[in-house]
């Protein structure tokens, strides 16, 4: 297991924070730098843009004392996303969109996201495991499915993330509102982690070719609903595929040259072919890899 360290409410006058907030916040840097569990520090937690100023401290700081780690910020702010550009080495979102009319506010926020950075920043989303529920008592509970879990993971990987931090493990455990003893389930705990865990099974095994694959432009249409992206990796073209809504979506296109459909149904994922485009049906939220073979092999 890896950390990311979170030294967010480290900021002097930050709720309960003191004037000295930024010399225990270096404290803990040194204390931490050289464990072999830590993968980032955690900077920011959503803080508006009249915090730049002390965001740009800490991340100074952080670079002074430990320049072998990255520093890591969300936010939902996306309007100004642009300005956290200097005062960070990986930026995230955290769409939050499970309880909506559908899911494809992790792909407008992941492109936002990208796009703040200009190709120099590393970007992290961050998918939702919790139920609104939990939080507010006027939500309807849904705690969200294995398929919408997927369904986020696929949108932002094809919109260009590069990391996928899902919050968060201890809401999983109520059920609704308030969060307490009185709503916790446990039952419903051990499924919904199944669930989660075969989802970051099924994402793990494509980490390869999302890190060191070669990314395939595709000839899509600009009215399709369904997201798509392709990575060239280990001798297969992989398209990775995600419906975003709650109801049957298609999208047709012609495959790059040289690629070849072997099986023409994986997963959730159904193709056919007529002349030279292929249709992707997809189900209500369904995502997944497709994958395509040389058209010699």
């Amino acid at each position: 297991l890896k950390v990311v360290y979170s030294v967010k409410d480290m900021y002097p006058d930050l709720r309960k924070a003191g004037p000295d907030a930024l010399e225990k916040a270096a404290d803990y840097i040194k204390q931490l730098r050289d464990n072999p569990a830590l993968l980032a520090w955690y900077t920011n937690d959503e803080l508006g843009a009249e915090w730049l100023p002390k965001l740009g401290e800490m991340y100074n700081q952080v670079k002074q004392l430990d320049p072998n780690h990255p520093t890591f910020q969300v936010l939902y702010q996306m309007g100004i996303m642009q300005k956290y550009f200097d005062v960070t080495d990986v930026l995230g979102a955290d769409p939050y969109p499970v309880g909506s009319v559908d899911l494809s506010k992790t792909t407008t926020n992941t492109r936002i996201t990208v796009a703040a950075t200009h190709d120099a920043k590393g970007v992290w989303i961050v998918p939702q495991l919790m139920d609104w529920a939990v939080y507010h008592d006027d939500r309807k509970q849904h705690p969200p499915s294995l398929d919408e879990m997927r369904n986020q993971a696929y949108q932002a990987i094809i919109n260009g993330a590069t990391g996928l931090i899902f919050y968060s493990y201890y809401d999983m455990m109520y059920e609704k509102y308030p969060r307490g003893a009185s709503t916790k389930n446990m039952t419903l705990f051990n499924q919904r982690w199944k669930d989660a865990s075969s989802m970051a099974h099924e994402i793990d095994a494509v980490t390869p070719a999302i890190l060191n694959g070669e990314r395939v432009v595709l000839d899509l249409p600009t009215d399709s609903k369904v997201e798509v992206g392709a990575l060239q990796y280990n001798g297969e073209l992989l398209l990775m595929l995600a419906n975003p809504y709650y109801e049957e979506e298609k999208i047709s296109f012609t495959l790059p040259n040289g690629w070849t459909i072997k099986e023409a149904n994986q997963g959730e994922i159904k193709s056919t072919s007529d002349h030279d485009k292929t249709t992707f049906t997809l189900p209500s939220v369904g995502s997944g890899v497709f994958h395509l073979v040389k058209a010699d092999n």
